[in-house]
């Protein structure tokens, strides 16, 4: 309680009166959910939010309000906002009473752009392709966040394959193989997925059949998978034949 005095200039006459004040405790700030002085968010996500603890034993008459104005643990921010600071507090609804704030900065990483161009790819029987590579180098993002937060995960016609079997994919008969690339920003939590199909043909047969021996200036037959060349020598040298088998 408080009492005041107050007298006239002679002090002949006075008025005393009394007011009851309760004094309250500030309530303890909250802590904003994943956050050291920076909580990273991807703008691809349906919603982006940032969370709040009420860290109060009592939480009957406290609540958690943000910079809006809003009262709730959580909060929406907008994904046209690449980078800004948001701040909570907690506040007693009875007493009025409002506690230190704690503050954030929200950056918004771009969502994950994937190069398509790999749904088919077409080799001979033999060649070793780098499927792990092609498929890391076809996913493109924010370039401001480090690639060293990005964790890549891929399957090998649905079965879980490591980096050391997709570096080097060969088959030596016809077949065709399915893979599909995850790559996630542990740090922003963007995430993409990626996929092509691996088709090797067999090598078309070639056999020549011909003479070794021609006379110069008579004609030359040559024959393979059915095509036959006809060539007219030319004198003393080499003659590589080009056969092109067409597909049908």
């Amino acid at each position: 309680e408080y009492t005041y005095l107050i007298s006239d200039a002679e002090n002949v006459c006075s008025a005393v009166d009394t007011v009851a004040v309760a004094i309250h405790f500030k309530p303890s700030a909250p802590k904003i959910v994943d956050s050291q002085d920076t909580v990273f968010l991807c703008a691809g996500n349906a919603t982006l939010m940032l969370s709040a603890v009420d860290t109060n034993k009592d939480r009957t008459n406290t609540a958690v309000i943000w910079d809006d104005g809003s009262q709730g643990n959580e909060r929406t921010i907008k994904s046209s906002v690449s980078e800004a600071k948001y701040f909570a507090f907690t506040k007693n609804l009875k007493s009025g009473c409002v506690s230190d704030r704690d503050s954030t900065v929200a950056v918004v990483a771009k969502s994950v752009d994937v190069d398509k161009s790999l749904a088919t790819v077409s080799k001979c029987a033999g060649e070793k392709v780098n499927v792990y590579d092609l498929l890391v180098n076809s996913f493109r993002f924010d370039g401001a966040i480090s690639r060293s937060f990005i964790v890549y995960e891929a399957t090998q016609n649905g079965v879980a394959a490591s980096k050391s079997e997709l570096s080097s994919v060969s088959r030596t008969a016809q077949d065709t193989i399915h893979f599909e690339m995850t790559a996630t920003d542990t740090l922003t939590r963007c995430s993409a997925s990626n996929s092509m199909a691996l088709i090797f043909h067999d090598r078309p047969q070639n056999k020549i059949v011909a003479s070794t021996v021609a006379c110069m200036g008579n004609s030359f037959e040559a024959s393979t998978v059915g095509r036959r060349e006809s060539l007219l020598t030319l004198g003393r040298r080499k003659m590589v034949l080009n056969f092109r088998l067409l597909r049908r």
